[in-house]
């Protein structure tokens, strides 16, 4: 039988827009084992998130800041490393996925 927990210990970063497609990529990360990091543009936002993924039953990380903003990026990627662990996979699709393919 093949391990459905194969991404145990892996950390997944994805830039939260409310979009499906990231919702659905974070829900199956999730079932692998990957612990998800949600990047919230508004810190106001996070709980609202947070809980989102908690109607699934899905534990997610929520942190605000601006991926563009290097030493801000860098700085809270250091915070969540300390917190979860080193960052595997991170996920920054557009905002509408169908105007980056044409």
């Amino acid at each position: 039988m093949t391990d459905l927990k194969y991404l145990n210990g892996q950390v997944a970063l994805i830039n939260h827009t409310p979009d499906d497609n990231r919702t659905n990529i974070s829900i199956r990360l999730a079932n692998a084992g990957a612990t998800i990091v949600i990047n919230v543009p508004a810190m106001e936002q996070i709980e609202e998130v947070i809980g989102k993924y908690k109607k699934y039953g899905i534990r997610v990380i929520g942190c605000s800041f601006d991926v563009t903003n290097k030493a801000n990026a860098r700085e809270k990627i250091q915070l969540i490393e300390r917190e979860a662990g080193p960052v595997n996979i991170f996920i920054n699709m557009p905002e509408d996925i169908r105007s980056s393919i044409i």
